[in-house]
């Protein structure tokens, strides 16, 4: 919602025996994140699902624009994976009720993460989720401007996606460059512990 709580409900409307209204929800909306502070971060958890801890997603056959984060506990007895599209978000979370006894592992003792146990898990439930429904792009808003960068300087690579494997897209408000800002760092930094964070 770019930053937008809307305050949830279990009633929309309660009517008598004639459709008569007696009580209507009225929606409390509050901005709680500037718009673009959320494009933002909307983008930097894209890059989870396409290169990070959640590419288990696209190896599974979700290719609509999604954005996500794994989680795994350090004790390694939970693991999740939250993620949406423009119109839904779901959760996944794999492990045991009596989480002080197991583990989780896979039959050849690996451990299992958010990437390797909830996100295919997601991607599954998503695909059928939106079987028939419009492919939706993210919006981003018109004073944001995509740019591709190298991750370990900032600088702006020219070079077309296709060849610079290493660049990554961050997204500035207009007229900031990335070669210099103190800004692009801090989004580099928050873009690669996104992709290694499990």
């Amino acid at each position: 919602n770019y930053g937008l709580l809307v305050e949830p409900t279990l009633v929309e409307q309660i009517v008598d025996s004639e459709s008569q209204p007696i009580f209507a929800h009225e929606p409390q909306i509050h901005q709680v994140v500037s718009p673009d502070l959320a494009a933002q971060m909307v983008h930097l958890l894209r890059a989870v699902l396409d290169r990070g801890t959640g590419r288990s997603v696209r190896a599974h056959g979700f290719t609509r624009p999604a954005a996500g984060k794994t989680g795994t506990t350090n004790d390694n007895t939970d693991a999740w994976f939250t993620g949406f599209t423009p119109d839904l978000v779901t959760s996944v979370w794999v492990g045991f009720d009596d989480r002080h006894t197991h583990r989780l592992e896979n039959a050849q003792g690996v451990q299992i993460t958010g990437g390797s146990g909830a996100a295919p898990i997601w991607a599954d439930f998503m695909s059928s989720a939106n079987a028939g429904r419009p492919r939706r792009d993210f919006k981003m808003p018109g004073n944001l401007s995509l740019y591709r960068v190298t991750p370990g300087t900032g600088v702006e690579v020219s070079t077309p996606e296709s060849t610079a494997v290493e660049a990554i897209s961050i997204a500035l408000r207009r007229g900031e460059k990335p070669n210099s800002a103190a800004k692009v760092k801090r989004l580099i930094e928050e873009h690669k512990r996104l992709q290694t964070s499990p």
